[in-house]
């Protein structure tokens, strides 16, 4: 029996020492300040979902999820500069003070802007194909072999 014992005791250990590394790798992580918000649209006040919210200077940030919502922890404490962006919209940053054990709370607007493309230019090649066809059709000395479902790609109907 006193094996047993043993062996069930064992097993406590190895369970406390997974659950431990388990916890203590979101204990560490947690950072001494933390950054929440929401993006949303400065005109509508919908929520952005998938905008991008960066600290600058660092490889720390976040997206907001679909109700526009983002939480960033693990930030050094002190000023600083959140860079907010999101396709459509102008870019913004703010400075903000992240105090140790403390969770700011800072909403973002963002202004919708207009994007501006460049002209695509499409070309093809049915031109040449119809009149090579019709002339093939309309020739009493050029035959050729044309598939029906060709033919009714053309624009004239006969």
């Amino acid at each position: 029996m006193t094996v047993s014992i043993t062996r069930f005791r064992g097993s406590h250990l190895y369970a406390f020492l997974f659950l431990f590394s388990l916890f203590s790798q979101s204990l560490f992580a947690a950072g001494p300040g933390s950054i929440k918000g929401r993006v949303l649209d400065s005109s509508t006040g919908d929520p952005l979902p998938g905008a991008s919210v960066i600290v600058e200077n660092t490889s720390i940030g976040a997206a907001t999820d679909r109700d526009g919502k983002y939480v960033i922890q693990g930030l050094p404490i002190g000023n600083q500069t959140i860079r907010v962006s999101y396709i459509g919209y102008v870019t913004i940053t703010a400075g903000v003070t992240v105090w140790q054990d403390e969770t700011v709370n800072q909403d973002f607007r963002l202004v919708a802007q207009a994007i501006q493309g460049e002209t695509v230019v499409v070309t093809a090649q049915a031109r040449g194909q119809q009149a090579a066809i019709n002339q093939q059709l309309s020739s009493n000395t050029i035959s050729n072999i044309v598939s029906a479902a060709r033919i009714k790609e053309l624009p004239d109907a006969n």
